[in-house]
């Protein structure tokens, strides 16, 4: 039975979110074309909101990669990987990745999610502690190393929620979490200085997901060999996209050996769904056992998995793409900012355009509706009190299309010129 305590916490919180205006409002999707338009609320529209920046999860091939899988397999993995939701596409797809990151072997998850969630606590704070303490006590003394997690301030999430679990009360470690000032290497500097834990851990994006900034990985990397600390990136809005090869940001900046734990998703670029972390075989070993979000999770379904074959083959196939979005998503950019647009210093194919307050963001977001674009509005506490925007993702289908980009650039001069931003 619900306590009255509660009753009246669950009220208070539902009054504070209604007169913030905090509840979402969720357009519906209902079709989707491989040239970058939907049906969205009944309305046909350009998605410029899309985190499939390669265009690739509406191509004919990966379709049909995913439906045969289907019919073969069915279209859900029917239990978690230890069980019986590891097929051989799985397998394949996990040594698929490998490949692509050049290492010896990656650990899938359901969601990007999950793989920060998991990875995190098992780096931080060894879930089989018990059992280790059984089989082996000598090692007990190192795992029982108090442990620092240095994370940027506007890391993910996922990376978030991972550090509470992994500093909470029942992870039984002994770690503790500091932040630092977005991108500020100084202050980075500064938390490595004052640290006394011997196991120092960076956390970063590789690709900051609502600004659109890199991390200067080439600057952590150097401080983390001066401070004896290990770097953690979460590259979902990176990889496939950066880099000679498009394996991501650390290939970017030239240090893909002084990044630790390599962890990306194949929702984004690859265009589907999932997670993953690389690294050597043994490594890979001990996540499948440590992490709880991978041995609990249901796997993701073969029809997915399947079509994440496919994408890699065909990513390989046409590494145009990648190189077209950024070309593109560059000089949308310096088109924005010539027109008066704050792209609050975004320097890849996410490009926030500030609208300064929650209103005029919204007004903006259902102006572009209007003229057929669908980016919805973003403001706090997602991001800073001033910073409300739209946020444009730059996709494969609209980069190839300049009908598209002036389409994009015209509605949002007219939305800017009659809020009164630019």
């Amino acid at each position: 039975m619900i306590s009255e305590a509660l009753k009246n916490r669950l009220n208070a919180s539902q009054q504070t979110l209604e007169a913030g205006k905090f509840y979402p409002h969720y357009h519906s999707i209902i079709s989707r074309d491989n040239d970058g338009t939907a049906i969205i609320d009944d309305r046909e529209c350009l998605d410029v909101s899309t985190n499939s920046y390669l265009s690739v999860s509406q191509h004919p091939k990966v379709i049909a990669a995913a439906n045969a899988a289907s019919s073969l397999l069915g279209v859900g993995s029917g239990g978690s990987r230890i069980t019986s939701g590891t097929t051989s596409l799985h397998q394949q797809l996990e040594q698929r990745i490998a490949r692509f990151k050049g290492t010896e072997d990656a650990v899938l998850f359901s969601s990007g999610y999950l793989a920060n969630i998991g990875i995190i606590v098992a780096l931080a704070s060894p879930p089989l502690r018990s059992a280790i303490r059984l089989l082996d006590p000598t090692v007990m003394e190192s795992i029982n190393q108090p442990v620092d997690l240095i994370f940027d301030e506007l890391v993910h999430a996922s990376i978030i929620d991972g550090i509470r679990q992994a500093t909470s009360r029942l992870s039984g470690g002994a770690v503790e979490a500091n932040r630092f000032k977005h991108r500020n290497m100084d202050h980075l500097e500064k938390r490595l200085q004052s640290s006394t834990a011997p196991i120092k851990i960076i956390l970063t994006d590789g690709v900051f997901s609502l600004h659109g900034r890199l991390a200067p990985l080439d600057k952590i990397v150097a401080l983390a060999n001066n401070y004896g600390a290990a770097v953690y990136v979460d590259d979902a809005h990176g990889a496939g996209l950066y880099g000679h090869t498009g394996t991501g940001t650390a290939e970017h900046f030239g240090v893909e050996d002084g990044v630790d734990f390599n962890i990306g998703t194949l929702s984004k670029a690859f265009g589907v769904e999932g997670g993953y972390i690389t690294g050597t075989h043994a490594f890979c070993e001990e996540m499948r056992v440590q992490c709880r979000t991978h041995v609990y999770q249901t796997s993701m379904s073969p029809g997915n998995a399947a079509a994440l074959l496919e994408v890699f083959d065909l990513l390989e196939r046409e590494p145009w793409r990648r190189t077209k979005v950024l070309e593109a998503a560059d000089n949308i950019n310096s088109s924005l900012k010539e027109l008066g647009f704050d792209t609050l210093g975004c320097e890849t194919q996410i490009l926030p355009v500030r609208f300064f307050e929650e209103q005029k963001a919204k007004a903006a977001a259902e102006i572009l509706l209007e003229r057929g674009l669908f980016a919805p509005a973003y403001f706090a506490p997602a991001v800073g009190i001033d910073e409300a925007m739209v946020r444009i993702n730059i996709c494969y289908a609209i980069a190839k299309d300049e009908s598209k980009i002036e389409q994009l650039l015209d509605a949002l001069a007219y939305a800017g010129r009659t809020l009164g931003v630019i």
